[in-house]
């Protein structure tokens, strides 16, 4: 009876493990739409900026976003920088419901009329628009599937136009 209880408890050790390590469905659904995108030629990587939901401005806290991004040659010392969508203020001479990752950082001239220009384009899953020295990226919350990363891919593509040299 011991032994039994012995095997059955190793057994089921092992059989958790493997459970644990195993992908669940919502990991395996991710998994396939990143893999679309990097077949599409888009690269998925993670941001790190500040949370502008009400509790994350209230605490202070930081998200990680998931961007695909598109590389591009950039001329030397063109300005980098991060948009993200917010509940809150705007930032300096952005659309509503737009801010940049530095709340001190400003554009001007034609440059923030070409930011505002992609901005309205965005679609209300997109959170956060970065403006990169390689290449550009759109951060989305990744629930629509195929179809958002289709969308995201197009977007890219005119945005690279309209941002990077050719």
């Amino acid at each position: 009876m011991m032994n039994l209880g012995i095997i059955a408890l190793i057994f089921f050790t092992m059989l958790g493990s493997l459970m644990w390590v195993m992908p669940n469905k919502a990991e395996k659904r991710l998994a396939a739409i990143r893999a679309y995108g990097i077949s599409k030629g888009l690269r998925v990587t993670s941001i790190k900026a500040p949370d502008l939901s009400v509790e994350g401005r209230i605490d202070g806290k930081f998200k990680l976003y998931t961007a695909y991004k598109k590389g591009m040659p950039r001329q030397k010392g063109a300005t980098e920088y991060i948009v993200l969508r917010t509940t809150g203020e705007s930032g300096y001479g952005l659309i509503d419901g737009w801010r940049f990752e530095n709340p001190a950082f400003r554009l001007q001239g034609a440059e923030l009329v070409r930011l505002n220009d992609a901005l309205t384009q965005l679609p209300p899953w997109a959170d956060l628009l970065a403006i990169l020295p390689d290449g550009i990226a759109i951060g989305f919350d990744e629930r629509g599937g195929n179809e958002q990363v289709d969308a995201v891919c197009d977007l890219l593509d005119a945005f690279c136009r309209q941002f990077f040299v050719k």
